[in-house]
């Protein structure tokens, strides 16, 4: 919790939630104006990796059908610690996929996504 202290949001935090994730420390964050964001913490070192992913983000979002998660420029206390990177976004709700959630349906979905994805960074990087 103490990390979130360091992130200026519009409204003071009302709860926090520790999320499963790997390659980061995730919460839920409510506020008392009833926004809801996604905090993920990074090592320090992974910053130009996340913001890489964030350009990716950006570039794709408006020609893809599928939601990707996009950065929101909240702003960090500048005592904030140094050795991590903070990344937020609106916190959207659903549940992760479980081995019995994965359908023949599923997968041909979820590769069209993907496909989608890799199309239209092929066409952008060649331009």
């Amino acid at each position: 919790m103490d990390i979130l202290q360091h992130i200026q949001f519009a409204a003071a935090i009302s709860s926090f939630k520790l999320l499963d994730g790997y390659g980061s420390t995730n919460y839920k964050v409510t506020l008392t104006n009833n926004e809801t964001y996604l905090v993920k913490i990074y090592k320090a070192e992974e910053k130009k990796l996340v913001q890489e992913q964030e350009r990716i983000i950006n570039l794709l979002q408006p020609k893809v059908r599928i939601h990707l998660p996009r950065t929101l420029p909240i702003a960090i206390t500048a005592d904030a610690p140094t050795d991590v990177f903070i990344r937020v976004s609106i916190f959207t709700e659903g549940t992760g996929l479980t081995k019995e959630d994965v359908t023949d349906s599923l997968l041909a979905e979820i590769a069209g996504a993907a496909a989608d994805m890799l199309t239209h960074l092929l066409h952008i990087e060649s331009d």
